[in-house]
């Protein structure tokens, strides 16, 4: 009777760990350039240490204006250091056949700084030259 009730503990425990920490849950978003979604890139995702958010940084792909964490590598809220990368998504015609090239870049490493509430889990960004 007291594996069964030891068995039970344990299983009800790891259930209650699988709560929402923040680092597994995605964070998603749209991201817009000139009023427009941005084909291809990649947005990276920095702890600001300085403004005290320890927790893990993370990097996400942007697909036809539309980006997402990978599953098990989110963020938990708190300031970070933002970067995105944006691409035209043209294949460069020079290329060697089967490049995985995302082409020709939209604009310069924009960088801004975003204060993500805990529980946020959709964030947009609109490129803007600065």
């Amino acid at each position: 009777m007291r594996y069964i009730l030891l068995a039970s503990l344990l299983i009800v425990g790891a259930v209650g760990c699988g709560g929402s920490s923040g680092y597994g849950e995605p964070l998603r978003g749209n991201v817009t350039y000139e009023g427009q979604p941005v084909p291809r890139g990649d947005i990276i995702l920095e702890p600001n240490s300085a403004k005290g958010n320890s927790g893990p940084g993370t990097i996400g792909k942007i697909t036809d204006g539309r980006f997402v964490t990978p599953a098990g590598k989110g963020i938990v809220g708190g300031e970070y250091s933002v970067t995105i990368r944006g691409y035209d998504g043209k294949v460069d015609p020079t290329a060697e056949p089967g490049a995985n090239s995302p082409g020709n870049a939209l604009f310069p490493a924009y960088r801004t700084e975003i204060n993500i509430p805990a529980d946020g889990t959709e964030v947009d960004f609109d490129v803007s030259e600065k």
